[in-house]
């Protein structure tokens, strides 16, 4: 698997003509909070923490990593 050019020439990666573009920001429509576990460990649901990581109405660029996981 690869990219090819119509003659059935491999582009190499290093051939590439990619350009690495910054992500435009994006505005954020409501709060996003992170939820971690407290409690014993022990297996059974003791409560969870709330922590606020974006606001709503604030302007942030996400990397691609970051837009997977919310």
């Amino acid at each position: 698997m690869g990219l090819y050019r119509e003659n059935g020439q491999r582009i190499t990666k290093s051939a590439f003509p990619a350009v690495t573009l910054a992500d435009p920001p994006k505005r954020i429509t409501e709060n996003v909070y992170q939820t971690e576990p407290y409690g014993r460990g022990d297996g059974r649901p003791e409560g969870s923490r709330r922590h606020l990581l974006y606001e709503a109405g604030d302007m942030e660029s996400f990397p691609v990593s970051a837009r997977r996981s919310l």
